[in-house]
């Protein structure tokens, strides 16, 4: 993955002038790897060499009350003998945040242009297609700090999801929109209680009839303990609606983690409500595992254990879409050669099984990878 950074002055009129800061870093990456089965396949299980590069930027502009950055992407892969598989993906971020004593306002909006083969990974089972996927979301949160103990947060999201040529895949245009708001009351310094209540609408523009809205309420407990450790504790009931059924049930969240200087270690086991490309409502649970340390001033090491399983809320809209269990084992080591070159081993493990299958997908890979990360230019 690339990024570049790059920042200039600014005066900015007022009673009182107040700099800008300019902040410019750009980022790249080549690799080359071996996949035995890149689109976790029954029928066909390519085994194929890989190339590609990652190539992104990162602008920001920032003075002491607000301040705006964006980050464009491209990631660009082809396959040998699999050119069907070839995929070019495109990424644009941009937000904006304006902060004050008392409170922060944060704007942000994501363009994607990718293809089904890394959009429906682990999450609808599509294996045998690889179409063009594009999504729009903006996203805006508003925190207040009300008192010394006491704060609230604002959320707002809504997406669009678009699919070209999907005919026959299963796959639907889809939009999706949710809103949340939390309350927060710290107990202690290292302890805090918040309440959450959030609210989501999926809609299907080719579809009649078939609009879902998801409703949840969430008690949570944050607590940290011996400095470096931190916990978290969530729970609460959740509904969703269709015109004709509603179904009911709860969603969690349990993490733990741990960070120093040179290691971090973080486990979370949750079960929420999200929408798939099938245009449906999905109850996802999922845990994940993930571990990193510095072995040495150079060398480092990842490594990341998770699973996902996705049941499908159908209620009153009748589709042969079937749940998914999503599982992956993936490590890496890399060297930091210089300041600015990063040199990398990846290998991992997935698996993937579709409800009422008795066969279990599995799919091995491993890829050399070269960073480049480029220094971060200021101007005043």
């Amino acid at each position: 993955m690339a990024r570049v950074v790059v920042t200039a002055g600014l005066a900015i009129a007022g009673t009182t002038a107040q700099a800008a800061v300019w902040n410019v870093q750009g980022q790249a990456s080549v690799y080359t790897g071996y996949d035995d089965n890149v689109r976790l396949s029954m029928s066909d299980a390519p085994k194929t060499v890989y190339a590609g590069t990652d190539a992104s930027l990162h602008l920001a502009i920032q003075n002491p009350v607000w301040g705006a950055s964006i980050d464009p992407r491209v990631v660009w892969v082809r396959y040998r003998n699999y050119a069907i598989l070839n995929r070019t993906e495109n990424y644009l971020n941009a937000s904006w945040q304006q902060q004050t004593e008392t409170s922060n306002d944060n704007l942000s909006a994501n363009w994607t242009r990718d293809t089904t083969l890394t959009s429906e990974l682990g999450l609808t089972g599509l294996a045998e297609t690889n179409k063009r996927h594009q999504s729009t979301a903006l996203t805006w949160v508003d925190s207040t700090q009300w008192t010394e103990r006491f704060s609230t947060q604002g959320l707002l999201f809504a997406s669009m999801h678009r699919y070209a040529d999907a005919t026959d895949t299963g796959l639907v245009d889809y939009n999706y929109g949710s809103a949340q708001f939390s309350m927060q009351y710290a107990l202690t310094p290292r302890s805090q209680i918040s309440f959450d209540v959030n609210a989501g609408k999926l809609q299907v523009p080719d579809l009649v009839n078939v609009d879902k809205v998801n409703q949840s309420l969430m008690l949570s407990y944050n607590h940290t303990f011996a400095e470096r450790w931190q916990m978290k504790i969530s729970a609460g009931p959740s509904r969703v609606q269709a015109p004709l059924s509603t179904e009911s049930g709860t969603v969690y969240e349990f993490s733990l983690s741990r960070k120093s200087e040179i290691s971090s270690l973080q486990l979370k086991v949750a079960r929420d409500i999200t929408p798939t490309g099938q245009g449906i409502l999905a109850r996802r649970e999922q845990w994940i595992l993930s571990a990193s340390r510095d072995l040495t001033e150079r060398l480092s090491s990842n490594i990341k254990v998770s699973s996902t399983r996705n049941d499908n809320l159908y209620l009153s809209y009748a589709v042969t879409a079937r749940g998914v269990r999503y599982d992956e084992l993936s490590s890496s080591i890399s060297w930091r050669c210089t300041p600015q070159i990063v040199v990398g081993l990846n290998a991992g493990y997935t698996s993937q099984k579709l409800q009422d299958e008795t066969r279990v997908v599995r799919r091995r890979y491993a890829s050399l990878m070269i960073n480049w990360l480029g220094a971060v230019h200021t101007w005043h």
